[in-house]
């Protein structure tokens, strides 16, 4: 009941049990999406982008709780299943994009991992020492990738292409570095949601985890993701979604510098 902006973060809209990667990125199926996106409207005030911003930097801009919702990632069906609906509810949220997956059917490194899991020629593994055994003949796959993911972001490599190989190699698994189909919005499914009435951010440049690189790598991503976005759609993205968050002192200091 206090005042409270709550930000309520998807990633994909559909069925999971039909995922042939990572299952454990799906939100919600469309009629769960759709009842829940019902709920949140008789409840509380869904607000803009605009909107949010605004009452977070006003004294007593928020006199109740209020809604955020956004989408990490860009997956195919956020243009598919959830701006359609949204918009014929008269609801904005707002879709961080990672700029170089955008309309491409490159598989997203967890999506990678998690294929290589499912076909995996031995069944217990260690990804690393120190880390629990993976045991397939007493969880199920989904469990399984969700605790090697957890375990990456906490304590994996610093690149994700390392994790993957770790994974492949752990595992006796194969790996596949492209799906056969587009997995991600394209440049121009932007563009349409944007005039739909959707806000776009920045998800970086390769979904790389930013509390893992130098300042450096870091301003690159960030720059990287900035100028694409202008280039393609002729904005500046005003907010950013840290891909798993980050504990690096230096990251917002970054992000003003990068605009």
């Amino acid at each position: 009941r206090r005042p409270a902006l709550l930000v309520l973060t998807y990633h994909r809209i559909g069925c999971a049990a039909e995922c042939e990667y990572d299952a454990g990125v799906y939100s919600a199926d469309t009629n769960g999406f759709y009842e829940q996106i019902e709920h949140l409207r008789r409840h509380y005030p869904v607000l803009t982008l605009d909107e949010a911003l605004v009452a977070l930097k006003r004294p007593g801009g928020l006199r109740r709780p209020a809604v955020l919702l956004t989408f990490d990632d860009g997956y195919r069906d956020n243009y598919s299943i959830a701006f359609p609906l949204l918009k014929s509810m008269g609801l904005q949220a707002t879709f961080f994009l990672s700029t170089c997956l955008v309309g491409t059917n490159t598989l997203a490194w967890w999506d990678q991992v998690a294929y290589t899991v499912r076909h995996a020629r031995r069944p217990r593994f260690k990804v690393a020492e120190g880390m629990q055994e993976i045991d397939l003949t007493r969880m199920d796959v989904t469990q399984a990738v969700g605790r090697i993911l957890r375990w990456f972001k906490s304590d994996g490599p610093a690149q994700p292409a390392a994790l993957v190989a770790d994974v492949a190699a752990a595992c006796d698994g194969p790996v596949r570095q492209c799906a056969p189909d587009r997995q991600f919005v394209s440049w121009e499914e932007a563009g349409e949601m944007l005039e739909g009435g959707m806000a776009l951010g920045s998800h970086t440049h390769s979904h790389r985890l930013l509390g893992r690189l130098t300042p450096e790598e870091q301003m690159e991503e960030v720059v990287n993701s900035r100028n694409v976005f202008r280039q393609r759609l002729g904005i500046v993205p005003r907010v950013m979604a840290l891909p798993c968050g980050s504990s690096s002192l230096e990251t917002p200091s970054i992000l003003a510098r990068a605009g």
